[in-house]
């Protein structure tokens, strides 16, 4: 799963145990899936940097996003993290759908 390098310390540092990531058009299914684990990655063919391990995945709109759904984004409120998504995507759509995807950092990288 890749990560930007502010979020990668976060996730390392165990800071951060969930991400959203916009639904594309067509899916019907997340490509992360509950039970497995995933490299983290600082970028497209960049090394591995630790795993993750999915333990839960669900599709929700943007605008769900609570104070302890921010929390566990890695930030202390949900302003920050929708200016981290405007910053990233361009906007925020509170009804945009996202799939919300909550991990654990494996202990043995």
């Amino acid at each position: 799963m890749i990560f930007g390098p502010e979020m990668i310390q976060k996730v390392l540092a165990g800071e951060k145990t969930e991400t959203r990531r916009p639904v594309r058009e067509g899916e019907t299914e997340c490509r992360y899936v509950p039970g497995r684990d995933y490299a983290v990655q600082p970028g497209r063919r960049r090394r591995s940097v630790g795993r993750i391990a999915v333990t839960d995945v669900r599709r929700e709109r943007l605008g769900e996003i609570t104070h302890e759904g921010a929390l566990r984004e890695g930030f202390p409120t949900v302003r920050a993290f929708l200016d981290y998504w405007r910053q990233l995507h361009g906007r925020v759509d509170p009804e945009q759908e996202v799939w919300m995807i909550r991990f654990e950092l494996e202990e043995d990288q």
